[in-house]
Order: C-alpha cells, then sequence, then structure tokens
C-alpha cells in the first residue's frame, strides 16, 4: 500500500500560475522521492485508486462544491500520473471536511489503490 500525506497552507496555491499547476507542483514537492512517485505512477496505471482529501477550513461547503472545489487537484493528480482518470472506473474519491479557524486552513491528501 503507498500513501501519500500531505499538507499546504490555502494562500500557497493562489498565485499567478492556474491552480492546477500550483498543485502539481505541490504535489511533487510533497512525494518523499523518485522511487515513491515511479511507484505511485506505476500502481495506478492499471488500478483503481483511492483518493482521501481532508481540507480544513472556516465553514462547510454544501457536497456539490466540496467536490466542486477539488477539481484542480484531481486534474493535476491526473496529469502527473498518480490516478489514470478521474472518473469512477478509476477514481474512489471521498472528500472529508473538518472546520477549523482561518490559521488552520489546510488540505491533506492519501493515495492509495482501491480495495
Amino acid at each position: 500500500m503507498l500513501l501519500i500525506l500531505w499538507l499546504v497552507e490555502r494562500d500557497d496555491v493562489f498565485g499567478r500560475h492556474s491552480l492546477r499547476e500550483a498543485w502539481e507542483r505541490s504535489l511533487m514537492y510533497a512525494v518523499e522521492s523518485a522511487a515513491v512517485c515511479q511507484e505511485l505512477q506505476r500502481q495506478a496505471e492499471g488500478s483503481r485508486m483511492r483518493v482521501l482529501v481532508t481540507v480544513w477550513h472556516s465553514r462547510d461547503f454544501d457536497p456539490d462544491n466540496a467536490v466542486a472545489g477539488l477539481k484542480p487537484v484531481l486534474d493535476a493528480l491526473r496529469n502527473l500520473h498518480f490516478i489514470k482518470d478521474d472518473n469512477s472506473k478509476w477514481l474512489d474519491l471521498r472528500p472529508v471536511q473538518q472546520c477549523h479557524s482561518h490559521s488552520d486552513w489546510q488540505t491533506v491528501i492519501e493515495i492509495e489503490p482501491a480495495a
């Protein structure tokens, strides 16, 4: 089983580049080594992947907005070949929301082959 934990402050993903590009950069930096990156890509070639995204923010979003807000993250995962595609055949997406103060805004992404 392969697992990636990633923490990022909200301000880190906003800037002059697109959100997808910022997420791609941050995800690549979060992977501990090239070997881990290659293993994750190898697993994603033929396996359905489970992606658990835990988002800490100051208020709850309705479920549709919570999932829609993950589009740049999913596009980045697909472009990096950490998931084969973002449709239900290849992706088991599990978004989770946690409410905290503004200073605690962060995101944790866990990726593993789906059982």
